[in-house]
């Protein structure tokens, strides 16, 4: 298998509070804040960061064929064990987006692990 970078992001097309209580609900994903807010936490072995979205438009989220590039907000995701195989983190991120996707939040991985996906 190639070697690929373990750091992803997840487009995510909702509000930094909305991403964070969806998450926080699976117990089986261990997430833990760390700092003052819960923009910023671990999931699995990686520490997550939540951040708007620069280029957030809502017309183009909804419309646009990369309506990705357009979504509300990204998760950043940093593996901080050097233990963390592409399989482990390419189920977190099918994990994660089917769990927003269970709560009617549109997402998209980015990874250089795509075509593994």
């Amino acid at each position: 298998m190639e070697d690929f970078s373990l750091t992803f992001f997840i487009a995510v097309n909702a509000d930094e509070k909305s991403i964070i209580d969806i998450v926080k609900i699976r117990k089986d994903f261990g997430v833990k804040s760390y700092g003052r807010s819960w923009k910023r936490m671990t999931i699995g072995r990686n520490n997550i960061e939540i951040e708007q979205n620069e280029d957030y438009d809502k017309n183009l989220s909804l419309n646009n064929k990369d309506a990705f590039l357009y979504y509300q907000s990204n998760m950043y995701f940093y593996p901080y064990e050097n233990t963390v195989t592409v399989e482990e983190q390419i189920q977190l991120a099918k994990d994660i987006c089917k769990t927003l996707k269970l709560s009617g939040i549109s997402s998209e991985i980015v990874a250089e692990f795509e075509e593994l996906l």
